[in-house]
């Protein structure tokens, strides 16, 4: 089985979370495509675009009948160059069968797959399905917005994971550490993260996440848009795998 992108972006806002995911769509979508990604992201808005399939659950229930639609859409070969995405708006209205369906396929898609769920109600999807997916607190602000006044603010608002508690004065150490030149030597690396306690450790992919989405949302999209879809999949696979927090670390600031 491999591991694919899997995405449950959730907030209180709706709108918010679909907006979210259709800008992460489109980061997807363009890796690899000759298409400019503002073509792609005018698309995907519209629901035009022919790599990405859309299930709309806002008005009524998400039956099993669109689930399977979306099985079969994963099982072809993206029509244009580049990678294929589906979204499940609201995707807290699926049915028992729906999930379970969803369920099968979050476990046998393959790598280049993105599925994002979108929700105002996380607790209401499925805890087997909530496991299996990286799981993105969307703030007011949409998580591509540039209405923050620098990296460390964006990353106090858009830290992904609720459950963690990370201390301001360890998204500084940990962001400053990520925008230095010390960064990419592998032996700074290893000393930075050994400097770190326990608690600063078990951070780092949290911050890493957002760090990268604001460098991602900042314009630079290229090296950025790798290393958040990377890291999405090594935190989504610790989450199952439960590696050591210091080598985790140390691989998390390598991908960055």
């Amino acid at each position: 089985m491999m591991m694919q992108s899997t995405v449950i972006l959730y907030g209180n806002s709706a709108k918010k979370n679909i907006e979210s995911a259709y800008e992460m769509a489109v980061e997807h979508m363009a890796r690899d495509s000759d298409i400019d990604i503002d073509v792609i992201k005018k698309h995907v808005f519209a629901k035009t675009y022919p790599n990405l399939m859309v299930i709309d659950g806002k008005t009524e229930e998400i039956a099993i009948g669109q689930t399977r639609g979306m099985i079969e859409f994963l099982a072809q070969k993206p029509t244009l160059k580049g990678k294929k995405a589906v979204v499940i708006e609201n995707s807290h209205n699926m049915n028992r069968n729906a999930a379970n369906s969803i369920l099968k396929c979050l476990e046998d898609s393959a790598l280049d797959d993105m599925i994002i769920l979108t929700t105002n109600n996380l607790s209401s999807i499925l805890p087997t399905i909530r496991s299996r997916c990286l799981k993105i607190r969307v703030s007011c602000q949409n998580i591509f917005s540039m209405d923050y006044v620098d990296v460390n603010n964006y990353i106090v608002a858009n830290l992904f994971n609720i459950d963690i508690e990370i201390k301001s004065e360890t998204i500084l150490k940990i962001s400053n550490f990520a925008s230095s030149q010390m960064r990419k030597s592998y032996s700074s690396i290893i000393n930075f993260v050994k400097q770190l306690n326990p608690t600063e450790i078990a951070c780092v992919p949290e911050i890493l996440l957002a760090y990268s989405a604001y460098q991602l949302m900042d314009g630079k999209s290229g090296r950025h848009a790798r290393a958040f879809l990377h890291l999405q999949k090594m935190t989504a696979l610790a989450q199952n795998t439960h590696p050591d927090p210091q080598y985790l670390a140390i691989a998390c600031f390598v991908i960055l």
